[in-house]
């Protein structure tokens, strides 16, 4: 070998140590941005894990009042006929008002 094809060979071998460094460099560089997009992820997904049961609960209690609702609206059932024996309960409003509610129907219409 001549001494320009080791010049050759050296060039080569510098230029391949250095791109071997910085794309080492760069591999760590890559490979703590993962670590911290993981543990991000991580959080996000306690995060959403929270609010889902937050938002499980709140349908929960919002169902329940809305049950709670219904039932009343059953057990309060309004009429205009004073001898029926539910107006005993409501001995205090007017037929006007009992005949409003009547027309009104019930306070929720649940998609029925």
């Amino acid at each position: 070998m001549e001494s320009s094809d080791f010049s050759k060979l050296e060039m080569v071998v510098e230029k391949l140590l250095a791109t071997l460094g910085t794309t080492k460099g760069e591999n760590a560089s890559l490979l703590m941005l993962v670590k911290n997009k993981e543990k991000k992820i991580e959080e996000l997904e306690q995060a959403l894990s929270s609010l889902n049961s937050d938002q499980n609960d709140i349908n929960g209690r919002v169902s329940s009042l809305i049950s709670s609702i219904e039932d009343w609206e059953k057990t309060t059932s309004f009429c205009s006929d004073p001898e029926d024996e539910n107006m005993e309960n409501h001995e205090a409003e007017s037929s006007e008002d009992v005949e409003k509610m009547n027309q009104e129907g019930p306070l929720f219409n649940m998609g029925e």
